[in-house]
């Protein structure tokens, strides 16, 4: 027999939904600069997110689609990382934010939602990101 704390204890594990299951939290808006985001990124653990097990079919589009934009960026601020001329006893969270510091200076006026319309613009320019396919609609 299954004592009660046992019994307990199973029907909580049941409720919570498995792992790739999950939503994540955070703000659907887009934030004022690259370094917001990157805090926001790393406050909510949204790199736990991105990994292939997640899927996002049963997320509501608008988490959906928030979550892209912050992902495209976020893998924006790796590459400009990456470029960065290492420091000496930089660690890499502290290179993620001198790359976001970089980016918002190459933003300017623009918001971070005009920025990221921007690196798509250039990133087709360069042949990096193409078109997507048109979607057949059944008849």
């Amino acid at each position: 027999q299954i004592a009660p704390a046992d019994e307990e204890q199973k029907t909580v594990a049941q409720q919570q939904p498995p792992c790739e299951h999950r939503v994540p939290a955070f703000p659907l808006y887009m934030p004022k600069t690259v370094q917001e985001l990157l805090t926001h990124h790393i406050i909510y653990n949204l790199d736990e997110f991105m990994k292939p097990q997640h899927s996002k079919k049963h997320w509501p589009k608008n988490i959906e689609m928030a979550f892209g934009r912050r992902v495209y960026i976020y893998k924006k601020i790796c590459e400009q990382a990456a470029r960065l001329q290492f420091q000496e006893a930089e660690t890499s969270e502290a290179r993620l934010v001198r790359a976001a510091k970089k980016l918002d200076a190459k933003r300017h006026t623009m918001s971070v939602t005009q920025f990221l319309g921007s690196l798509k613009e250039d990133d087709k320019k360069k042949g990096v990101l193409k078109p997507r396919k048109k979607r057949r609609l059944l008849e």
